[in-house]
């Protein structure tokens, strides 16, 4: 089993009194959190000409009726 190191440095970030450390470390990551940063959004549109491509290729298909209409 893993275990951790250095838990008296990590503790002392939240207060030198150990009892109140663990109380304020617990109530820390029971937070919800709102935090973004490490997050990746990615909003992309295609249009319908890289659709007509996209379903091509993937689906080995050269004409379909129903797209058809939408070549360009």
């Amino acid at each position: 089993m893993p275990t951790v190191k250095h838990v008296d440095f990590a503790l002392n970030m939240f207060n030198s009194d150990m009892e109140k450390a663990r109380k304020l470390f617990v109530e820390y990551n029971n937070e919800q959190k709102y935090d973004i940063c490490m997050d990746i959004v990615e909003e992309s549109r295609i249009t319908d000409k890289e659709a007509i491509k996209i379903v091509k290729e993937v689906f080995k298909v050269e004409e379909y009726p129903k797209y058809k209409s939408l070549t360009y």
